[in-house]
């Protein structure tokens, strides 16, 4: 059950949204590494990789590698529903406000603060340190952001609440994009850190064609996705 929230919690954390001078549309492309004790199993489930997709009024997340791959290959966010795709298996799982709200840990001691004078270039974009503590279901975790204020994802109006990541930044009131973060990763009897950064930031309109729901597919429930035995 808790790597199964977990799964579901890092397909609801699509990007990290936030508010800006411009707003960003486009693709996204990140990589994920895994660093530590353990880092090597939990790459076997966990993405190597994803591509994120941001239109007008919807957005969707392609999967890459690993078991992630295999369960899911894409994630579409539209105003009047959510979904993920299984394209090995014909099968589209539909989420629902009830399945993320039971799901969704409270935030509880969150602190985020601006680390002043430490900068990092990613892409050709300045970015500002900001290291994020909180805890969740009696679990301490800490993540360190870089985030560049050139850009904005959008804030959708979606069928469930927003993911914890557009909270933090909303009530740490951050104007900006993260191209990179690292997240140390509770797993009991491993010390992993996860990281994610940017590697190509593209504007190009995104076709609609992203969006729709594949033709002939059968219509699951999100709790009928078989994990891996998890």
């Amino acid at each position: 059950m808790i790597f199964k929230n977990f799964i579901l919690s890092i397909f609801m954390a699509v990007g990290f949204l936030s508010f800006s001078q411009q707003t960003f549309s486009g693709t996204q492309v990140i990589t994920y590494s895994y660093e530590g004790e353990g880092a090597d199993m939990m790459a076997q489930y966990m993405p190597q990789g994803m591509i994120s997709y941001y239109g007008k009024d919807k957005s969707a997340v392609d999967f890459k590698g690993a078991a992630m791959e295999a369960m899911m290959n894409r994630v579409v966010t539209t105003p009047t529903e959510s979904f993920a795709v299984n394209d090995s298996k014909k099968h589209i799982y539909t989420l629902d406000k009830e399945l993320v709200d039971s799901n969704q840990p409270e935030m509880e001691n969150l602190d985020v603060t601006k680390v002043d004078g430490e900068t990092k270039d990613i892409l050709g974009y300045n970015c500002e340190k900001y290291v994020v503590t909180m805890n969740q279901m009696g679990i301490e975790l800490s993540m360190v952001m870089w985030v560049t204020n050139k850009y904005a994802l959008p804030e959708y109006e979606v069928p469930f609440s927003q993911d914890a990541s557009f909270e933090v930044l909303k009530k740490a009131n951050i104007k900006g994009l993260v191209l990179r973060l690292e997240s140390d990763i509770p797993v009991p009897g491993a010390s992993i850190k996860m990281i994610m950064e940017t590697t190509i930031l593209d504007t190009t309109p995104v076709a609609e064609s992203i969006f729709e729901k594949p033709a002939g597919y059968e219509k699951k429930k999100f709790a009928d996705m078989q994990l891996g035995g998890y």
